[in-house]
């Protein structure tokens, strides 16, 4: 299943822009300005000491912007692992009647590499070099329907897969009787992910095409 990207959703973004950078600018205002004004509520100075004592407090306000500063660093870092969204058109109908061609699908897109295989998500990918497919250069959306070391087949005599020993039961497939016959008993390998479409009779998957690195998902689909 072919996908056009459509937009993509900066959550990282929004979270330095629309709120440290406020907190940041209004607690230096605060520290710098005493009488600053917040809400329409003044904050009035406070009756500073004098002598050495009054140069002692009023040089505590340059280190707790240095503070406050290093505060908002930390936490534009920590914002980093922070996902973010991703919209893409569907192209094709090999994932139906779970994704309808010509609809819009949103995934969450992870850092490189950061896929944890867990069987029955649904994930865009990018093509691996090893499909010689049409559309090379455009993501994917597949359902995970084999983790690195299971072995997976087809089919038991009600044409369900089998993962591991086990008939798969699956009620989002397409009701066509499709399931492919070419699934050989197959052992996935490490790092790799085996990716099936919900229409089995009209998706390019790894029936036909082999496993896909587990480094290539982009992100998961949200439902």
């Amino acid at each position: 299943m072919v996908l056009v990207d459509v937009r993509s959703i900066g959550s990282k973004a929004y979270f330095v822009v629309d709120v440290l950078v406020p907190l940041f600018l209004r607690s230096s205002m605060m520290w710098s300005n005493p009488s600053y004004t917040f809400r329409s509520i003044t904050v009035p100075a406070p009756a500073w000491p004098t002598g050495g004592t009054a140069g002692m407090i009023r040089g505590v306000r340059k280190p707790a912007l240095v503070i406050g500063l290093l505060v908002a660093l930390a936490a534009c870092a920590s914002c980093a692992e922070v996902p973010r969204n991703k919209t893409y058109q569907v192209g094709s109908p090999s994932m139906e009647p779970t994704i309808a061609e010509g609809s819009t699908i949103t995934a969450e897109v992870l850092e490189p590499g950061g896929y944890q295989p867990r069987r029955g998500d649904i994930v865009v990918f990018d093509v691996p070099d090893t499909w010689d497919a049409e559309g090379q250069d455009q993501p994917r959306v597949y359902r995970v329907a084999a983790v690195p070391g299971d072995t997976i087949s087809c089919c038991d005599p009600q044409g369900r897969i089998v993962r591991n020993g086990t008939a798969v039961d699956e009620p989002y497939l397409a009701r066509t009787g499709a399931t492919p016959a070419e699934i050989q008993p197959f052992t996935v390998p490490a790092d790799e992910l085996y990716l099936l479409g919900d229409n089995r009779g009209v998706a390019n998957d790894s029936a036909q095409l082999g496993p896909v690195p587990v480094t290539n998902v982009i992100g998961v689909v949200k439902r």
